[in-house]
């Protein structure tokens, strides 16, 4: 049986989940925007409470958010230091274009 617009649970989750994780990203990545931590934190309360049955979002929940939003800004900073895999391999191929120019 369908819920809100026929989405079934399943697809709330995940849409539910999605929009978290996307914010996550943003939050890990603009840290010290407060506005943006609370829509983030808004998002994870949406997501966990969705899990649970009744839709209540627990004191676990919240702790499961601050966990979450300390791993964004480690994850986005971890990233700043280190170049993603793509990168590298531009960077490989422009030397080796490089090389063969010369």
């Amino acid at each position: 049986m369908g819920f809100l617009f026929g989405k079934s649970k399943e697809e709330m989750i995940e849409n539910n989940k999605e929009v978290y994780r996307k914010f996550l990203l943003n939050y890990g990545q603009n840290p010290t925007n407060d506005y943006l931590k609370q829509l983030t934190i808004e998002a994870g309360q949406n997501y966990y409470g969705i899990l649970r049955k009744g839709k209540k979002f627990t004191a676990e929940d919240e702790e499961a958010i601050q966990k979450d939003l300390e791993k964004a800004i480690a994850d986005a900073d971890r990233a700043k230091n280190f170049p993603s895999e793509e990168n590298e391999l531009r960077k490989i191929y422009e030397d080796f274009i490089k090389r063969e120019e010369q």
